[in-house]
């Protein structure tokens, strides 16, 4: 069995019971390799999101878990997925409380993002993140700036 970072099918089972009451043997439907796909989808949209500042997939810290937030967030994009998939027949399909965490999870995750781009906080512990230069070599650019007035084509404003 694969490792995800929503840990086990049966505790996406258990989440998905615990955010809408669904009725006796609606939750037969949910079979563990179509919950383990979700689980994989949504582990890869983590990835995706968390690249751009962190080497993914994420390590397991040495208590053998995922950094917080990153079990939760993932339970909580899972679950959403299926309720909206396999519970869209059943009134309520979609409760507010559901669309409100997933709305919370992503900006969790960017926030994550975006903290350590920015700020240097909101670091998952015991993961590495990717060297990030926010300097120009002045060799790069021009040393002296083009004006308005000039240019390739002889400048704005010349008669």
């Amino acid at each position: 069995m694969a490792d995800y970072y929503a840990g086990t099918y049966q505790e996406v089972v258990r989440f998905i019971g615990q955010m809408i009451s669904i009725g006796t043997g609606m939750a037969d439907i949910l079979k563990p390799a179509d919950i383990e796909k979700f689980m994989s989808d949504t582990d890869e949209e983590i990835n995706s999101i968390l690249n751009e500042v962190y080497y993914t997939p994420l390590k397991k810290l040495p208590n053998n878990k995922y950094p917080d937030p990153i079990p939760f967030i993932a339970k909580v994009l899972t679950a959403a997925q299926i309720i909206q998939v396999y519970y869209k027949e059943i009134s309520p399909n979609d409760s507010a409380a559901v669309k409100k965490m997933q709305e919370e999870s992503y900006f969790r995750l960017n926030r994550i993002v975006n903290g350590t781009i920015s700020y240097g906080s909101s670091r998952l512990e015991g993961q590495r993140i990717k060297a990030r230069n926010k300097f120009v070599s002045p060799t790069i650019g021009p040393s002296q700036p083009p004006t308005p007035t000039t240019g390739p084509a002889g400048g704005i404003g010349t008669i």
